[in-house]
């Protein structure tokens, strides 16, 4: 099974990583710098397992879909889920203005898909089916190691910042956290985090029927986003398919870590709607 398998190449990266750290600091500072290296591995690994997506959860007016359902979107998920041969993830709707389609990682086997009302509304069903299927795309990549870490990495950056603003401002100011945001962008950016961009539209173009609909799709996206625009959770801007903002400036901004929405066009489908 491949997530179990990534968990636990997951635990003996940090295992290692902190034998490194706790050699490093009895090397240049014997036993205080052992403790102080014992100190740092503690916390960090702390801040590890405190990263998580799920509050994420919490933030949005959700609606689980089981079963039959008004769409008839659960039998092309699946389809897609065993193309990618993939446990099911659970599916949910979300009652929100904007449109914004968005994959969760919950642990071990738990995937999440949400998508708003508004896409449903305003795409068609074989334009709905091509997100789902991206989604599924960047789940299924988020298996492998190294995004897996990287992105990992960066949310837990973002986590220190919201527990660093807890403890000390109690408020609404959100110091650290606006701080820290930006530097876990630039540490995507730093990675090539583009590459799991690129590696998700080839592999969802892979199993999509039309690549058509996956580029009018994310048009669609775009263009509703500038009317009604999202504040995603902080640290989750790399996952989205587009970002959900009114300001084109963030997409020409140096700590993107997406491209442009025309470039993105052009690799899908040409210049033909570009």
């Amino acid at each position: 099974m491949r997530v179990p398998l990534l968990f636990l190449k997951l635990g003996a990266s940090i295992f290692l990583i902190c034998l490194v750290i706790l050699y490093i600091g009895h090397w240049m500072g014997g036993r205080t710098g052992l403790l102080a290296a014992l100190a740092l591995t503690i916390a960090w690994t702390a801040l590890l397992w405190a990263t998580d997506e799920s509050h994420w959860m919490n933030l949005f007016d959700l609606h689980r879909i089981e079963g039959q359902d008004p769409w008839g979107i659960l039998s092309r998920i699946e389809f897609g889920a065993q193309r990618l041969h993939m446990e099911l993830p659970e599916f949910y709707v979300v009652r929100s203005r904007s449109a914004f389609v968005l994959s969760l990682t919950l642990g071990s086997p738990r995937d999440v898909l949400l998508i708003s009302e508004r896409v449903l509304e305003h795409l068609d069903i074989d334009e709905t089916q091509a997100l789902l299927l991206s989604e599924l795309a960047s789940l299924w990549l988020r298996q492998r190691l190294r995004y897996r870490w990287f992105h990992w990495l960066a949310l837990s950056m973002v986590t220190l910042g919201e527990l660093m603003d807890r403890a000390v401002f109690w408020s609404k100011i959100q110091f650290f956290t606006r701080t820290l945001t930006p530097m876990s962008r630039l540490f995507l950016k730093l990675v090539t985090w583009h590459r799991f961009e690129e590696e998700r539209d080839r592999l969802t173009i892979s199993i999509v029927s039309d690549r058509r609909k996956l580029a009018s799709a994310l048009w669609k996206l775009k263009s509703i986003a500038q009317a009604y625009p999202l504040i995603p959770p902080a640290g989750s801007e790399h996952l989205f398919s587009v970002f959900p903002s009114r300001n084109d400036d963030e997409e020409q901004s140096f700590l993107s870590v997406q491209s442009s929405l025309s470039s993105r066009l052009r690799r899908i489908v040409g210049t033909e709607l570009v």
